[in-house]
């Protein structure tokens, strides 16, 4: 009888245990500490500190179209004054959790990749890829008011493979 108690308790833990994990894992418990409005303006890749725009350029473009809601563009500029669109992107809240939504080449008709809120303090927020494939993480971190780091994160039988976009404000 008492092995048998043993058993059920172990069973009733184990089992608490694994909804809690499952839980955890599911959902989005991070707070958006991050103020989206750092967010605002057109942001221009550092590629040559002597111009602003210049040949193969990034720009970032992210305005706020309602509150807690931001939607921007992710584009490059070629040297012959070329603009592709690499992405739209927009972080709004759903539900209780915060989201990076990413469509890459738009104009391609692609599905978006909902990036979850992973983490985030008052200068940077960082997203979890929630479809299966590569980023898996990207994040958002304001190194000075005018200065912007965007990062990928991917994994690999080799390690973390971190990619960074050093960006500067062009304009609010």
């Amino acid at each position: 009888m008492k092995e048998n108690r043993q058993i059920l308790y172990f069973l009733v833990f184990t089992a608490l245990f694994a909804m809690i994990s499952c839980t955890s894992e599911n959902s989005s418990s991070a707070d958006l500490s991050f103020d989206l409005k750092a967010l605002k303006g057109t942001w221009v890749s550092q590629n040559d500190k002597d111009s602003l725009i210049n040949q193969n350029s990034s720009v970032e473009i992210w305005e706020e179209v309602q509150e807690g809601i931001l939607r921007g563009s992710d584009m490059v500029i070629f040297s012959s004054s070329d603009t592709v669109l690499i992405a739209n992107l927009e972080i709004e809240k759903r539900d209780t959790s915060w989201f990076n939504v990413v469509t890459v080449n738009p104009d391609s008709n692609p599905q978006p990749v909902p990036f979850i809120l992973h983490s985030s303090n008052e200068n940077e927020m960082k997203f979890r890829n929630t479809l299966p494939g590569s980023p898996e993480y990207i994040g958002y971190k304001i190194k000075e008011e005018n200065e912007l780091l965007v990062y990928l994160e991917s994994s690999s039988q080799d390690g973390t493979k971190k990619t960074v976009f050093h960006y500067r404000r062009l304009s609010n």
